[in-house]
């Protein structure tokens, strides 16, 4: 029965909006953390505005999600399908925070979440028994069973694995590099073609999860 705060700003450029967001503090008085961005499905000329407004961000220390929605509205909300890839555990954390805050929605009751490990076929048995040592000293809140492994050859294309495997989910969390991102023009972004919501992340800061019990 939480409730909804909006506050609204009237400026002359989104860049400035964005540098006067950054400088808002939160209802509750602590400084906000993390700064979402939209932006629907085929419109390539918000990118290029975002990606300028989401370095800024970062700058300022934010973690930056960009939400690239689709007219199907999330679907069914039945299947949240988290993706990642050896550059993506300072994410990882944050990917999975955000999706079970997502599933603890009412609308998401019904949801599972799964999650996708995608690594080069040499390295794929240590990447993922690192994350199931994670998974069991309760780093990160997720049951084993939900793990899938999905070799990544030389050749293989992560845009496609994601199509191929996804392309049902109701939302896809992935993460991404902004750094990368903006030297590619957003290209990224708007790659998986099949694919209709999806949330790519980038964790500026680092989120641990913890135990109730757990110090230190």
């Amino acid at each position: 029965r939480a409730g909804i705060y909006v506050d609204t700003i009237i400026s002359p450029s989104f860049r400035t909006a964005v540098a006067q967001i950054v400088q808002i503090p939160g209802i509750s008085g602590l400084d906000n953390n993390s700064v979402l961005f939209e932006f629907p499905e085929g419109d390539d000329g918000t990118v290029h505005e975002i990606l300028d407004s989401a370095h800024f961000a970062a700058v300022a220390g934010f973690n930056i999600c960009l939400l690239r929605s689709s007219e199907r509205h999330f679907g069914y909300r039945r299947k949240v399908h988290i993706w990642l890839t050896p550059g993506d555990y300072r994410n990882a954390n944050l990917m999975i925070l955000l999706a079970y805050i997502i599933v603890g929605h009412p609308e998401w009751r019904d949801a599972d979440i799964e999650l996708f490990a995608a690594h080069r076929e040499q390295h794929l048995e240590r990447n993922v028994s690192r994350l199931n040592e994670l998974i069991a000293q309760g780093r990160i809140p997720i049951s084993a069973s939900n793990v899938q492994r999905v070799p990544l050859g030389q050749e293989a294309d992560f845009d496609q694995l994601v199509c191929d495997r996804s392309e049902e989910a109701d939302l896809v969390i992935t993460g991404f590099s902004l750094k990368k991102t903006i030297e590619d023009k957003g290209a990224f972004l708007k790659g998986f073609s099949t694919i209709k919501d999806i949330l790519f992340v980038h964790a500026v800061q680092e989120i641990l999860i913890a135990d109730e019990g757990e110090e230190g």
